[in-house]
């Protein structure tokens, strides 16, 4: 990212300024307000402003935020890592800020617990990170892989973490885990919960899994793949790829079928590979720039269908599939599977 922008103002109960992102100029940036390092309000910077035309076609960068501030001297604002300058003309109907904000928001003052740490998340944790987890894909895994209810001594490379509730359960079992984790933010979360959760055989690894899996030193006993092919701009190479590390790869995703999807319209598309496949893609667009957002870091998605995806896994050599069945998750059809050589 190569990040401008300014704060421009606080007052009647709003934050206003800009950002832009000049390498992706046209996907707009989320925007946090924070009081004091902690989360209030987050919004989009995507409002157009004439002013600013000349900086992004169409001006449309700006943000207006609902935020209730009764100090500025406590305010910052961050758009992705950068944390905004205030412009010259900062009007506030409070006070204006002092240069000591930013490091002052640095600091907790509350007794240490893992609720500060959660709080540093506020409002964006797509689960309770203080509740004991329980997953019956997780319970699946094992009864098809494991032993006496155990995964003692296995190995497992677990695919986009999110923020780590699969990776405890693993852990639990007795799996040791390397979990890659694309979001830098899910990444941090995912430090969060190993601090609660007390794991000492799990390792979390920031970065692009796929480009891990183009080199990969090593092999795995298992390889989890829940909720992240259909996250992939080319999901026919990250399987070809997973049947190179392992022999046994455990599957949640969602796939293509057009009496069971209620998202927005996909484009069909092929691939050399499999000319007879039908793929079905998808830009991210502006939902990428959400809090709430958890999807690749491509701006593209590609669905498959649920016997391509099978074939696909066959032909990486994981030819013994266990279907576990069909069900629905957000209004789209999901499929749970494992594969084996």
């Amino acid at each position: 990212m190569a990040i401008k922008g300014f704060l421009d103002s606080c007052e009647g109960g709003y934050v206003h300024g800009w950002a832009l992102d000049t390498w992706f100029p046209n996907r707009p940036l989320r925007i946090d307000v924070l009081l004091d390092g902690r989360l209030i309000a987050c919004g989009l910077a995507n409002r157009h402003r004439a002013d600013l035309e000349q900086t992004v076609p169409g001006g449309a960068c700006a943000f207006e935020i609902e935020a209730s501030v009764p100090d500025t001297a406590s305010l910052s604002v961050r758009a992705g890592r950068k944390v905004l300058p205030v412009s010259g003309g900062f009007r506030s109907g409070i006070s204006p800020p002092r240069s000591t904000a930013r490091s002052a928001a640095r600091f907790e003052k509350r007794a240490p617990s893992h609720d500060n740490a959660v709080d540093l998340f506020a409002g964006s944790w797509a689960g309770d990170p203080l509740v004991s987890p329980a997953d019956g894909r997780i319970e699946r895994l094992v009864a098809t892989w494991g032993s006496g209810g155990r995964l003692d001594g296995m190995r497992v490379l677990e695919l986009g973490p999110l923020e780590g509730l699969h990776t405890v359960l693993l852990e639990r079992l007795g799996a040791d885990v390397l979990a890659i984790e694309a979001n830098a933010d899910a990444f941090l979360k995912c430090l969060i919960v190993k601090e609660i959760a007390g794991l000492t055989r799990a390792r979390f690894m920031l970065g692009d899994f796929v480009a891990y899996l183009a080199n990969a030193p090593e092999r795995f006993d298992i390889v989890l793949c829940s909720g992240v092919l259909y996250h992939m701009a080319d999901p026919i190479s990250l399987i070809e790829m997973i049947g190179k590390v392992t022999d046994r790869c455990f599957v949640w995703s969602h796939v293509y079928d057009e009496n069971r999807y209620s998202g927005p319209a996909r484009s069909l598309c092929r691939d050399a590979r499999y000319p007879d496949f039908d793929l079905w893609a998808l830009d991210y667009g502006a939902s990428a720039a959400g809090n709430r957002f958890w999807g690749g870091n491509r701006q593209r998605a590609v669905w498959m269908r649920k016997d391509h995806m099978f074939a696909v896994f066959r032909a990486a050599g994981l030819a013994t599939i266990t279907d576990f069945g069909d069900g629905m998750t957000g209004g789209h059809a999901a499929t749970c599977f494992a594969a084996s050589r």
